[in-house]
């Protein structure tokens, strides 16, 4: 064997190693790295308002403080609109449940019966929508237990949220002071195209974000409007759910219609057969409004990652960081493939994970077409 040959397995087997470990130590310190990214995220998107409080001549301090003020209102207000919905299914629970129950039970035994398939899954859910039958000691028992496997995560998610809000604040206060500890990596000839980069990173972050709000709002919208129509029970809690789900590309939608049709099932007046059509028609109406017309207008090309990598970021980060993964997952690709874009060695993994280019069309609505034609 060649010693060049030998020298590129060598790189080649170490590569994998280090991948290998750096996969391993994102798994094992996931409580305290993904708050960090998250932190870092939010930072870049409310780079806008923090520079624009900069230019009112603010101190850094206060337009940092202020910043992240306007973003806990913002999902303060989503959490009491949410949680409002959220209460009236809740407090209906007993009811949804004794009425879903023989429905699932007939999916269950239609599909062993007929297809001679068995979910795990769905027999859990059944065991689940039983009335319980242990006496008032053994509920207790069973009641504090859940009490305490709900308390605990909670105070983690707490603790996480504060100390995401603790980063965001300092990423926005000393800016300027990592720029300059970035730019500093780089030699003066290559400090122009570095500066570019980094301004493109948090342009692809900002779009993304704010881009989704936007689009979480519209479709939204569209959900509730369909699911109206049909006359599916808490339209406007699915609408909101679902749209909230659309975070989570491709899973979130079919994970928001699943639960409209499970819903529907048990709303009055409507079968089976007319709830998966209806609840069917509206998400595929609203998908392909969100993939043809909202998503190039509201969040823009910044992103620019086809389809396959899409699925695979969202999958990849699934398995490391579970939701937070699947949220972060688009935006943190989208950040490598525009450095990837900059770094000329690293161009080609930049090409095979970003968009592909189609023809150029004059107008909106002629690249509407256009997309749909190339598509």
């Amino acid at each position: 064997m060649s010693e060049t040959f030998v020298k590129r397995l060598l790189v080649i087997v170490l590569s994998i190693i280090g991948v290998y470990c750096v996969v391993i130590a994102l798994i094992q310190t996931q409580q305290y790295i993904a708050p960090l990214v998250l932190g870092g995220l939010f930072a870049m998107s409310l780079l806008p308002l923090y520079n624009a409080l900069l230019k009112r001549r603010l101190g850094s301090g206060l337009a940092a403080f202020v910043s992240l003020g306007v973003l806990v209102v913002a999902m303060g207000v989503l959490i009491l609109i949410f949680s409002t919905r959220v209460k009236g299914v809740v407090s209906e629970w007993n009811n949804l449940r004794t009425e879903m129950l023989p429905k699932v039970n007939n999916a269950q035994e239609y599909l062993d019966s007929n297809l001679g398939i068995q979910f795990k899954e769905l027999d859990r859910l059944i065991n689940f929508m039983k009335p319980s039958d242990k006496n008032d000691s053994q509920s207790f028992t069973i009641s504090t237990r859940m009490v305490s496997d709900t308390v605990n995560p909670l105070f983690g998610v707490v603790g996480s949220f504060f100390l995401i809000l603790i980063y965001i604040y300092f990423f926005l206060f000393f800016k300027e002071h990592i720029h300059k500890a970035i730019l500093n990596f780089f030699s003066a000839s290559h400090q122009k195209a570095a500066k570019n980069a980094l301004h493109n990173a948090a342009i692809v972050c900002r779009q993304y974000f704010i881009g989704k709000m936007v689009l979480i709002i519209i479709l939204a919208i569209i959900y509730y409007t369909g699911l109206q129509i049909i006359g599916v029970k808490y339209a406007l809690f699915l609408a909101c759910f679902a749209a909230l789900l659309s975070v989570i590309p491709y899973v979130g939608n079919i994970i928001g219609a699943g639960l409209a049709i499970l819903l529907g099932m048990v709303t009055e007046g409507l079968t089976p057969v007319s709830v998966i059509i209806g609840v069917g028609i509206t998400f595929t109406i609203a998908q392909f409004i969100e993939s043809y017309i909202l998503e190039p207008f509201v969040i823009g090309n910044k992103v620019g990652l086809n389809a396959l990598f899409t699925i695979l970021a969202v999958v990849f980060g699934g398995a490391l960081w579970g939701i937070v993964g699947m949220v972060v997952a688009i935006p943190l690709v989208g950040i490598l493939k525009v450095l990837f874009d900059a770094i000329p060695w690293l161009a080609p993994i930049g090409t095979l994970i970003g968009n592909i280019e189609e023809p150029k069309s004059k107008g909106k609505i002629s690249a509407i077409i256009q997309k749909i034609k190339f598509w």
